[in-house]
């Protein structure tokens, strides 16, 4: 899902409508997965999936999203939010979007915990080739790569690649690697 911190802020919209703010504690149902989300003019936004902490995720027909839980208003058994679900979309059809052409030929490529790990030296539609800051190169699967704010990320340390690269011999190519999996940078 995608996070959209930015994006979501306080709405004229929500400040009109005659609803309470989502972190009140009263009478309004608790807000749940499954619960509707609506726009200011009752048009279908999207459902609650999840509810975590101060952040609700909305799946729209579309994308599935996590929202500060202050962009929301609790108006009867319905959550409001302040856009529609075309706006909401191409909101995070945007961010996806900027976020992908971070993971490109000469973007940084960090480890666990920021560290950098090389730079990605070409691409094609299902592999990325990164060069270790070792000198080394290694060819991963695109998956095994997410957008970073300086470029990429992955989840394994330099060593750990490094690795990767002396038992395959070559730059073979190399299972994904789930961002967060390994505990030690």
């Amino acid at each position: 899902s995608v996070a959209l911190w930015a994006l979501v802020a306080a709405s004229p919209l929500l400040a009109r409508a005659p609803v309470q703010p989502a972190t009140a504690a009263t009478s309004s149902p608790a807000i749940a997965p499954g619960m509707a989300v609506k726009d200011g003019q009752g048009g279908a936004v999207g459902t609650v999936t999840a509810v975590t902490g101060e952040l609700i995720t909305v799946k729209t027909d579309k994308h599935e999203a996590q929202l500060p839980r202050a962009s929301f208003a609790v108006s009867g058994k319905d959550l409001l939010f302040a856009m529609t679900q075309p706006q909401l979309d191409a909101a995070i059809e945007q961010q996806i979007a900027a976020a992908n052409a971070k993971i490109a030929p000469g973007a940084e490529v960090v480890g666990l915990h920021g560290t950098p790990v090389g730079t990605i030296a070409s691409m094609d539609d299902q592999y990325a080739t990164v060069k270790l800051t070792s000198g080394k190169l290694i060819k991963l699967q695109r998956t095994a790569l997410a957008a970073a704010p300086q470029g990429a990320r992955i989840g394994m340390t330099a060593a750990g690649l490094d690795a990767e690269v002396a038992s395959s011999g070559s730059a073979a190519p190399a299972a994904p690697a789930a961002i967060g999996t390994h505990a030690s940078e």
